[in-house]
């Protein structure tokens, strides 16, 4: 039976296999890094957690700091948009790339549902409406810029 524990490495790596904990805290601090060098600064975290700039500070810097508690670790996988699994292992979303396009995706949930929701045509046809406006957009904006 699963315990819960709020240390976010012991509730993470039930059933997993993976590297010591030195090698996860390391692996940790590199991902909060590129983290907080995409989304700006340390305190756009601390604006969308509770989680003080000292303890975001002390994890990102400090060499044999702790990884945060299970909480802490929630909070900043959601205020990155990211999985809590992410945060400590890593995972295929790695490049700014996949990250800027899940991020849409999550922006244009309701049309990308709306869209599913469709038959092969009427999505094509909105598809080519959608394309022949943004074309249209373009041009214009490549005319003012010219």
């Amino acid at each position: 039976m699963f315990e819960f524990s709020y240390n976010l490495y012991e509730n993470i790596s039930m059933g997993f296999k993976f590297e010591s904990h030195d090698v996860l805290r390391d692996n940790f601090k590199k991902r909060l890094n590129s983290l907080l060098s995409i989304r700006g600064k340390a305190t756009q975290i601390v604006d969308d957690t509770d989680i003080p700039k000292t303890s975001i500070s002390t994890w990102k810097n400090v060499a044999k700091s702790p990884i945060p508690d299970i909480v802490d670790g929630a909070k900043i996988a959601k205020a990155c948009g990211i999985t809590v699994e992410h945060l400590v292992f890593g995972d295929e979303i790695s490049d700014f790339e996949d990250r800027s396009l899940l991020e849409l995706a999550r922006k244009y949930r309701k049309a990308l549902s709306d869209l599913e929701a469709m038959d092969e045509l009427q999505k094509s046809t909105v598809l080519i409406q959608i394309e022949a406006v943004a074309d249209s957009c373009r041009e214009t904006s490549k005319k003012k810029n010219g």
